[in-house]
């Protein structure tokens, strides 16, 4: 991946920086963490409605930060390349929102809920969208995979089952904090969503899929 292909999708180099950024400072300053974390109970009591977007720009720890910013680097640029800069911004933002408004919808009433933080919802919608838009995408392990190609999926197959994960996980239990709710939301939208701003995709995987 070149510096000219990362500085044609301005989008996604603005977004991956300021993440970053906001997250390192999240980390390094635990009230300013605070204050911008999603608490669905404290949000709408106190109308502090910035936290539904600012939530999706601070991470938990350094890992949850490291695990999202790769996912996002390898899959944000590539969907922006294909689908123009102003509709992977709306994609983003969106799946961001919704996955929030449906956490926020969720636990309203919850006042022992801690909260939610991470970009995971619009990460999650970004892949799904990338997905679609380029079917032919393989996931497999590094070197593992080049011994044992039978460890290297199709794509849709994992994420076809992220998604199902992601839902299952959201009606049971979540004991490990994880927030499923966002990861299957985010995930929903990116797909509508990318259907809605490139409605030639199903023609194109009709084709891809002989249907």
């Amino acid at each position: 991946m070149s510096i000219s292909y990362l500085l044609e999708a301005p989008v996604s180099l603005s977004l991956f920086i300021l993440t970053l950024a906001i997250s390192i400072l999240g980390l390094i300053n635990e009230n300013f963490r605070d204050k911008n974390l999603l608490v669905p109970y404290d949000t709408l009591v106190y109308k502090e409605y910035w936290r539904i977007l600012t939530s999706g720009f601070i991470h938990g720890n350094g890992m949850h930060l490291l695990m999202n910013m790769i996912t996002f680097f390898f899959f944000s640029f590539m969907l922006e390349h294909r689908i123009g800069h102003g509709q992977f911004a709306l994609l983003y933002f969106a799946s961001l929102v919704i996955s929030n408004l449906m956490v926020l919808i969720r636990y309203r009433k919850d006042t022992a809920y801690e909260g939610s933080l991470g970009a995971s919802g619009a990460i999650s919608g970004v892949v799904l969208a990338s997905v679609i838009c380029a079917p032919y995408l393989k996931f497999g392990f590094p070197v593992i995979s080049e011994m044992y190609p039978i460890l290297t999926l199709p794509a849709y197959v994992v994420a076809g089952a992220y998604v199902i994960f992601s839902l299952v996980f959201t009606l049971v239990p979540n004991k490990m904090k994880v927030n499923h709710d966002a990861h299957f939301w985010g995930s929903l939208a990116g797909i509508i969503l990318v259907f809605i701003l490139k409605p030639g995709l199903l023609v194109y995987l009709e084709r891809y899929f002989n249907l």
